[in-house]
């Protein structure tokens, strides 16, 4: 077994290298570059749709691993993400409104939730045997994370790596929990998502021969993300898994492999309301740009410094939940939460007293010009 998996992450990883330079030449060749906006942390016209790479590697990899679909999980799956390809696909080459990627990723996530697939409801005590009688509330709510969680990639995807180390931090650590349970099937889906990741950082971070993943690879990953973090619920809940935790602390532990995403989106969508502006409007409030604004860093040491907080929360939280009771555990992760934020926030207010300075001083030195 350990040969299979080995031989598909190696085989994600050789199919995606190959595709990128073709993908990169094609591109370039039909100048369907990405351009610079207000949000861009690039200066120049760089290659996008790598996440096509993603799919194909994706859809290839269905067919060595569909001996292990017991459970008939691609079934609901490759709807989605057909779906969410080609609107990822549309969005990179034309520019979709949000509201019909918001239409397509809640039509895309009905194949999960409208299915067999989640046996169990996470967040009810009742048994979900057939559609007729799922809970609506159960429903509702599971659609909304869904795709909150899908756009929370397309968020966070404004640096070079950022978006690809955090998903493979995330995808490696729900290998790690499906092989607790024995879902091979899920484990290997993964594996093949990490192999074609660790593929397409490469080009990701070259200066030579760069390519951005796009909509069409944030949107498939944001869709795998949901994917294994709503399947990961409903196996907590109905204690499918061996681990030295409650279902409380598996929780937290859980949302603690998702916190850079869902924190940063959070964070940045509450203060786009605040200030009376769309969840979708352009600006520089996420982590990665006060990082990079802040201290001037690169995008490379942004990533790291990003990606490094994510690997060491994990690693304090599930300590955390071995020793003390659920609710020090959940007590202490508020504070991270709370830590965090202010730090931000102090960040955030450094930036605006400097911006303020400035532009007094380019209004005094116009002043005496004009005298």
């Amino acid at each position: 077994m350990e040969f299979f998996f080995i031989a598909i992450l190696t085989g994600s990883f050789i199919l995606t290298y190959i595709l990128m330079p073709k993908i990169i030449y094609v591109i370039k060749y039909k100048k369907l570059m990405d351009t610079e906006n207000l949000r861009s942390s690039h200066k120049n016209s760089v290659p996008t749709l790598g996440g096509i790479a993603f799919y194909i590697s994706l859809m290839i990899g269905f067919y060595f691993i569909k001996s292990f679909d017991t459970n008939h999980y691609s079934d609901v799956i490759i709807p989605g993400l057909l779906i969410l390809f080609f609107i990822g696909l549309k969005d990179d080459l034309v520019v979709l409104s949000p509201y019909t990627k918001l239409f397509a990723q809640l039509f895309s996530c009905l194949f999960v939730v409208l299915n067999y697939y989640f046996q169990f409801s996470p967040f009810s005590f009742t048994s979900i045997e057939l559609i007729t009688n799922y809970d609506i509330l159960f429903v509702i709510f599971t659609l909304i994370l869904m795709v909150f969680v899908i756009n929370t990639i397309n968020f966070i995807d404004g640096i070079d790596g950022l978006a690809t180390g955090i998903c493979l931090i995330i995808f490696s650590f729900y290998i790690f929990l499906f092989s607790q349970t024995n879902e091979v099937f899920m484990m290997a889906l993964y594996t093949i998502l990490v192999g074609s990741l660790l593929a397409f950082l490469k080009f990701n971070l070259s200066k030579m021969n760069k390519i951005f993943m796009g909509d069409t690879g944030s949107l498939i990953l944001g869709f795998m993300v949901a994917l294994g973090l709503v399947r990961l619920a409903v196996i907590g809940k109905t204690n499918e898994i061996d681990l030295p935790f409650s279902k409380i602390q598996f929780y937290l532990i859980l949302l603690s492999v998702v916190f850079v995403p869902l924190y940063d989106s959070s964070r940045v969508i509450i203060i786009r309301i605040l200030n009376k502006k769309s969840p979708f409007f352009p600006d520089r409030n996420h982590i990665h740009h006060l990082l990079l604004d802040r201290f001037k860093l690169n995008h490379v040491s942004t990533t790291l410094i990003i990606v490094w907080f994510n690997i060491v929360l994990i690693i304090l939280t599930i300590l955390v939940n071995l020793v003390f009771s659920p609710l020090i555990s959940m007590v202490v992760f508020c504070l991270i939460i709370l830590i965090v934020s202010f730090v931000l926030y102090r960040f955030k207010k450094k930036l605006n007293d400097g911006e303020s300075t400035n532009l007094t001083n380019q209004t005094l030195v116009s002043e005496l010009k004009q005298s």
